[in-house]
């Protein structure tokens, strides 16, 4: 938390970028928590953070992340293919 805000970060895979240009075309970060778009290579945005988020709050309430995958290409192909299914607590 700082100022009041919290913050969520993840270093693990954190580079240095010149520009925010090169920033938005770099893929970084933990594969379980990127959006479809990253994992496909293409330019995103902050929305890409919204899903990371949307995925983070999905893990907190259920114990587990909505997909897995064996590598980056198994992840989108589930993220693609597989329902997303929510807990029987919701019931």
């Amino acid at each position: 938390m700082h100022n009041g805000q919290y913050k969520i970060c993840d270093f693990g895979f954190s580079k240095y970028v010149d520009n925010l240009f090169d920033a938005l075309k770099s893929c970084v970060g933990s594969p379980i928590y990127m959006a479809p778009q990253i994992l496909e290579k293409h330019k995103y945005s902050y929305k890409c953070d919204v899903w990371s988020l949307g995925i983070i709050y999905f893990e907190l309430l259920h114990g587990s992340p909505p997909w897995r995958g064996a590598n980056e290409l198994d992840l989108l192909n589930n993220i693609k293919s597989v329902q997303l299914r929510f807990a029987d607590c919701f019931s």
